[in-house]
């Protein structure tokens, strides 16, 4: 390993904190994972040739350790003292933090490891299994069964044993040695990688576009932490400051942030990560990118106390991150021109949350296609409606965290959790709970909320009408993983575990089956009234009729980010920030570039399409194509943008920032 020493650049933060690179190196070949050991170090870097590499906090190569197979993944105990290593063929190796070999266990089929305290070794076993067994004591190993498919997870102890264990889709609890859920809940979304921390009590999980959620050990919430950016992993650890969650995003964007969101430090990388880890007490944080480069960052705290976490020398054009002035906007190569100073929205009115901030993301409020209603799940369990000129019509409490349903109605909204359902009319003001006798998993409804389709805990698929009457239900085997209910409520699209698609009426009778050839996997799907369209993060956007025709099949730039219909064209929002509007025959009919933040695309009738950009304290309209965009209007906010909607027309806009439900839009006059 050939050591280059850097000089030592100081970036200093309005906060005080200040962030330096102490050293750099390259090995040769790709670096699988590495883990970061206690406060002063080592790192222990899985590289290639079958070998791990031991390096001082300093860079001082220490030792190699051979293996007789690759080493996929890396972590250590939570005390500093051990860490493991697994290989490809399913060995997990023990050792001290000077690299003398403890321990040695065969766990077939697994796919990551993680650590508790001392010697606890946790194992994925596919497809459901998570193996624990104390490593150094040689116990009997005890296979723990959950009801998904962990697609990560944390030990939070070990007396007695609790593993707190994410899903593919959505799922988050807690599980004890016996395989009892302590507590579960889905949280709707697509998870990333978790993390915990003992010592604030803090369990955080990444939710890509819809940022960090984190909880504590008893499953309460404690905010969501939102980025303008892809969260592709998060870690968690204390500090000098209190806890600090360290976040990486899909545009290689490395940030640091305080549990009230605030962003302490974030910096643009050129090279994508390919393994990264943070300290104890954030002493210290190491990356390694795709081109064998590793570094070490540092930081010093106001405190006094000094920690460690580094980078590239700071230039422009590898990305301090842009702030918001309200004109043109550089991030990174893409830039926007702005017509001479856009014009103000015109605010219809506002409300004030007393449930405080809305947690951010695109499922917690909603505005109707006219624009004259707006409905909010807060994060207290409160739920209402109002009008756009801040009235409050409904007010209601759903015991737990909601979500909106999905649906396009100017008459419905539906706001549900596991437990309950909840249906707002406008046109008379009154709810409708809908209490289930069984746990809502996932959730479907139609525009007009006539079809609500879910499935329970049991794998059951259960249709309803929104007076809460039962239309169907059937038992599905293998277990359902998605659902979807076509707008007019006529059809329901179920995805199974074996990649099968099984379409049932209104009635539940299954009416027809479809698979698609290999192992080809979706990340997005879209059913309507008489067409499909599937799409994967990277592989092709496919749109076929009911018959299961494919009208087109397309690669779709670097891969599709968010996948939605407005006014019955596809909105695309590509991993590059790119954004398109793309008729049924494939055809794109806008592409916009604009800056980054949380977009929505609407087609107003007879105008331009919108791009609506939220960045930070600003929302802007766009019109345009490509690069060449005009701002048309913009509306600044004391606060960060939680989340917004707009209706149909996109001359209503409902916007939550700082505890507060604006309503904005063009001038009246301008409107038509």
């Amino acid at each position: 390993m050939r050591s280059t020493f850097l000089q030592e650049i100081d970036k200093v933060i309005d906060n005080g904190i200040q962030v330096k690179q102490i050293w750099k190196k390259r090995i040769r070949g790709e670096i699988a994972d590495l883990a970061c050991i206690g406060k002063k170090g080592p790192v222990v870097i899985a590289g290639e040739n079958n070998t791990c590499h031991i390096v001082s906090r300093k860079g001082q190569p220490l030792k190699s350790i051979a293996f007789n197979a690759a080493p996929i993944a890396v972590k250590a105990n939570r005390s500093a003292t051990l860490f493991a290593v697994l290989d490809a063929e399913g060995n997990v190796h023990g050792f001290t933090c000077k690299g003398e070999r403890q321990w040695k266990l065969h766990c077939e089929g697994a796919e990551t490891i993680a650590m508790g305290r001392s010697n606890e070794l946790l194992t994925s076993r596919p497809p459901y299994t998570i193996r624990y067994v104390n490593a150094g004591e040689k116990t009997e190993p005890v296979d723990i069964q959950c009801k998904y498919k962990p697609a990560s997870f944390a030990p939070l102890g070990e007396e007695p044993l609790r593993i707190a264990v994410a899903g593919e889709l959505g799922e988050l609890g807690v599980v004890d040695e016996s395989g009892r859920y302590v507590w579960e809940f889905n949280i709707g979304i697509q998870t990333g990688p978790m993390s915990f921390d003992p010592g604030s009590d803090t369990l955080i999980v990444s939710a890509f576009d819809e940022g960090i959620y984190a909880y504590d050990s008893a499953g309460e919430s404690k905010g969501t932490l939102y980025l303008q950016n892809t969260v592709s992993n998060a870690l968690v650890t204390d500090s000098p400051a209190g806890p600090v969650v360290a976040a990486l995003s899909a545009e290689n964007i490395m940030s640091l942030l305080d549990l009230e969101g605030t962003v302490l430090w974030e910096q643009k990388l050129r090279t994508p990560v390919a393994a990264w880890d943070i300290s104890d007490r954030a002493a210290w944080l190491t990356v390694a990118t795709t081109d064998g480069g590793i570094r070490t960052f540092a930081t010093k705290f106001p405190t006094g106390q000094t920690s460690v976490i580094s980078s590239d020398p700071i230039t422009e054009e590898q990305g301090a991150i842009a702030t918001d002035n309200g004109g043109g906007e550089q991030h990174g190569e893409r830039t926007v021109s702005a017509v001479p100073q856009p014009e103000e929205a015109h605010v219809f009115g506002d409300i004030s949350l007393m449930g405080g901030l809305l947690p951010r993301g695109n499922d917690r409020l909603r505005i109707s296609p006219s624009g004259h209603r707006t409905a909010a799940s807060l994060p207290g369990g409160e739920a209402i409606m109002t009008d756009t000129e801040g009235r409050l019509l409904i007010e209601t409490r759903i015991n737990a965290p909601a979500r909106m349903l999905q649906s396009n109605s100017d008459v419905f909204f539906g706001i549900w959790n596991p437990g309950k359902l909840l249906i707002f009319n406008t046109e008379n003001n009154r709810k409708n709970p809908i209490v289930p006798h069984e746990k809502i998993h996932q959730i479907d409804c139609s525009d007009d909320l006539r079809t609500i389709a879910f499935i329970n805990t049991d794998d059951d698929l259960v249709i309803w009408n929104r007076e809460g009457e039962q239309l169907g239900r059937e038992q599905l085997s293998p277990p359902p993983t998605r659902i979807r209910v076509s707008p007019d409520g006529e059809t329901i699209m179920v995805e199974d575990k074996q990649l099968r698609f099984l379409f049932f009426g209104r009635d539940g009778q299954l009416k027809k089956k479809h698979r698609f050839g290999g192992d080809l996997r979706f990340d997005h799907l879209i059913l309507h009234d008489n067409f499909c369209t599937f799409a994967s993060g990277k592989g092709p956007l496919i749109l076929q009729d009911m018959e299961g025709k494919v009208i087109f099949a397309k690669k779709i730039g670097a891969g599709i980010k968010r996948l939605y219909l407005t006014n019955n064209a596809l909105a695309i929002e590509e991993m590059s920030g790119v954004s398109r509007l793309m008729d049924r025959e494939g055809t794109t009919i806008r592409r916009f570039e604009p800056p980054p933040g949380q977009s929505l695309i609407r087609m107003p009738s007879g105008n331009d399409p919108v791009i609506f950009q939220a960045w930070r304290k600003r929302l802007t309209a766009f019109t345009g194509h490509k690069k060449n965009l005009s701002a048309v209007w913009s509306f600044r906010c004391e606060a960060e943008i939680e989340a917004f909607d707009a209706n149909t027309e996109g001359n209503v806009l409902a916007v939550a920032a700082g505890g507060r439900i604006y309503f904005v839009g063009p001038e009246p006059e301008k409107r038509k």
